[in-house]
């Protein structure tokens, strides 16, 4: 097959990120396995590399000049997914912007589904909220199937109203990338978090309350700058770094005894999920504090993953819980054997791959 990964309006955070990441490693399985893949997207970041085509918007602009140069380049990046002639198209969700509906002019689309977009868009304001609602049915209704990261995002009725096909399919991670870390020997428990602090059900209030509360750890979150809290309070045992790449980040996760989860999934009506993150954490053998129900390891048990509640006052009720497992994991890795098959994203990749090759035989959803 011939797969083009189309993703739009990317900023640097996520093109440069675990998101961008997770693609490239796709895009390398798909076309190590026979295939011919390729990564098309727009974003305001500079992305390079063998098997993509990048398209960049908002050089030096504000406002609707950058809005309009967002929908330039997405036009630009149309026409060269249609010169590529895919047998499918995979498509990352997002909010809609124009040209986008000439993409089902050109192959069957599968749509990556990787939140509830109903509710998530609603928290982003009442601009994006009242586009997304306006432009949604026609996206998803031309979609020939889609691929949801959780049960819970396949099965809700914002998504199984249109009739689609739905695969099921959580994130996974490329385990031969990542040699484990060496176990720290911290005088006092280290926790590490990767995250951006835009978004409310990140719960990086949650985080500020429990470094308050443990005054004898120390907290380490990458994706955060002192000038995302300009005139808030920053705890003095949390340490901001900013967004880093994988290098720059590697050292200070060689230093965590344990990573941290997603803390407030409930904001957004969400109860499951399957977060690059945590699966970084668990591929460099750091163990982890989970809030919400992992779709892989809700049933592992093992004793390097703390589970706590999904709500408001999860650190509050258990902190004890908490700062137990935190003093109990010093010093100490996951066992990987343990997490390749819970994990790796080889196996994923040929369900995907059958997914794919399902849609792209069928053809559906490509407009006459």
């Amino acid at each position: 097959m011939k797969i083009a990964y189309l993703s739009y309006n990317l900023m640097h955070s996520i093109a440069n990120g675990g998101v961008g990441r997770k693609i490239r490693s796709t895009i390398q399985a798909w076309n190590e396995a026979g295939h011919t893949a390729r990564w098309f997207l727009t974003t305001s970041a500079e992305v390079s590399g063998e098997n993509i085509t990048a398209f960049r918007f908002g050089l030096g602009q504000r406002g609707l000049r950058r809005e309009i140069d967002r929908s330039r380049q997405l036009g630009h990046m149309l026409q060269a997914v249609a010169d590529f002639q895919p047998d499918v198209v995979y498509m990352r969700s997002g909010i809609y912007t124009y040209p986008l509906h000439r993409l089902f002019r050109i192959a069957p689309v599968v749509q990556e589904l990787n939140t509830l977009d109903v509710i998530e868009y609603r928290m982003r304001g009442i601009f994006h909220f009242g586009v997304h609602r306006l432009t949604r049915d026609y996206v998803y209704g031309h979609a020939a199937g889609f691929l949801a990261v959780s049960h819970e995002i396949g099965e809700h009725p914002s998504n199984t109203r249109y009739g689609k096909p739905i695969q099921v399919l959580t994130n996974g991670i490329d385990l031969r990338q990542y040699e484990p870390l060496p176990a720290p020997h911290n005088p006092a428990p280290r926790l590490a978090y990767i995250g951006v602090p835009d978004n409310p059900w990140q719960g990086l209030d949650k985080l500020f309350w429990l470094a308050e509360a443990c005054p004898d750890f120390e907290f380490d979150l990458i994706g955060s700058a002192p000038e995302h809290f300009v005139g808030q309070s920053v705890p003095s045992n949390v340490h901001l770094h900013g967004f880093l790449d994988r290098s720059a980040y590697q050292p200070i996760l060689a230093r965590a005894d344990v990573g941290i989860g997603t803390l407030a999934l409930h904001r957004k009506g969400m109860e499951e999920a399957s977060p690059l993150k945590v699966r970084e954490y668990l591929a460099y053998g750091i163990p982890v504090l989970l809030a919400y129900d992992d779709t892989d390891l809700r049933s592992c048990g093992l004793e390097f993953i703390q589970k706590i509640p999904n709500t408001e006052d999860n650190l509050r009720t258990h902190l004890s819980d908490i700062r137990e497992f935190a003093l109990g994991m010093q010093g100490k890795r996951v066992d990987r054997k343990a997490i390749f098959p819970l994990l790796d994203k080889c196996s994923k990749e040929q369900i995907r791959l059958d997914f794919l090759s399902h849609i792209a035989a069928n053809g559906k959803g490509k407009l006459a």
